[in-house]
């Protein structure tokens, strides 16, 4: 399928506006042939939609304003960094242990997210044990074909979240049952008014990625599932960073760090990410800073016209304008840039 063909066309207005942004879509006229390969996948321009009315608006991603600089002193709020990427990691473990898909960690980081967010606990640290085994079964139940899942003592799981957060000197109750475990499942399931499911970085990435791979040729394919790897891999460490509510746009994250991975794979030109109020150097600079494993800005290895049918395939799988996506890749590695400042010593 190539990117050019009459089958990808947008309407009159496509490169003005600010396609999946804001809260007027607007949808690319795409065949139905391709629409049907999409659905085949999982991936089509319907759901692209429904996960879209999970977003922020567009008054966030206006050029010109660095959305990570304003809150470049603000932690996560109302839970200490240290114990949240201590649950993360030991949610890991969990679900690991459960028998569940990797990608489910993005959703029980989503979930601890929003709980916590939404708790009327005054003292959160001391609810991490329970949540921490409340997240990971209830994801048991949503991955579940039948909806059954073998019933297990889930103070196995709790109690040695417990122990560690204990040892690193957070006060939390070391005995807890496995009633304590439902009792918090249901009262977060409450807080958080049932919404179990909310796209995460790694859902969108596959969702683009899976997009994006029916519109392009076989040459680029080996190279664009680098891209969504490589795009996991820093949505990952974003996460352990930045909580949901503190990373912004999850949508304009995974776009932007897809953009940027095709950049590093040699397929896309960087400047044709680059936000039109900076100057080369200046974006070449804060590309360069949030990659500390790279010395220079890479060249594409591919000949001009291929690169130009890759991105206009991009700007149609992540429905988005050239000015949306240009946006959300200066939105991305400032995100990146800000985590990884956090993460030094």
């Amino acid at each position: 399928h190539c990117a050019c063909s009459p089958g990808y066309m947008a309407s009159s207005s496509y490169s003005e506006s600010l396609i999946g942004l804001g809260s007027d879509h607007e949808r690319l006229l795409i065949s139905e042939a391709v629409e049907d390969e999409f659905n085949a996948v999982q991936a089509s321009t319907d759901l692209l939609f429904a996960w879209d009315s999970f977003e922020c608006s567009a008054e966030a991603f206006q050029e010109g304003r660095d959305a990570s600089a304003h809150d470049e002193e603000r932690g996560d709020v109302g839970l200490a960094v240290e114990a949240r990427q201590t649950v993360l990691y030991l949610m890991a473990e969990l679900i690991a242990l459960a028998g569940l898909p990797e990608r489910v960690w993005f959703q029980a980081a989503g979930l601890l997210d929003a709980s916590v967010a939404a708790s009327a606990q005054t003292d959160v640290v001391r609810t991490l044990p329970a949540a921490c085994a409340a997240i990971v079964n209830l994801l048991r139940k949503v991955e579940s074909a039948e909806g059954q899942v073998q019933e297990l003592d889930l103070s196995t799981w709790a109690i040695p979240v417990a122990s560690q957060l204990s040892r690193q000197g957070f006060e939390v109750p070391l005995n807890v049952t496995h009633r304590d475990v439902l009792v918090h499942e249901a009262r977060m399931l409450q807080e958080i008014e049932w919404k179990v499911f909310m796209p995460s970085a790694e859902s969108w990435i596959t969702l683009l990625g899976a997009r994006l791979q029916i519109l392009i040729d076989e040459p680029f394919l080996e190279m664009v599932r680098w891209s969504m790897d490589r795009s996991v891999c820093a949505a990952r460490f974003l996460v352990m960073w930045r909580s949901r509510a503190d990373s912004g746009c999850v949508k304009a994250l995974a776009c932007g760090f897809f953009g940027l991975h095709l950049v590093l794979g040699g397929l896309l030109p960087l400047d044709v990410l680059r936000p039109r109020h900076m100057q080369a150097d200046e974006w070449e600079h804060l590309f360069l800073e949030s990659q500390p494993d790279v010395d220079t800005v890479p060249q594409p290895g591919v000949p001009e016209e291929l690169a130009q049918a890759l991105h206009h395939a991009l700007l149609r799988a992540t429905n988005y304008s050239p000015k949306a996506l240009r946006q959300a890749c200066f939105f991305s590695l400032g995100r990146l840039r800000s985590a990884l400042a956090r993460a030094r010593p």
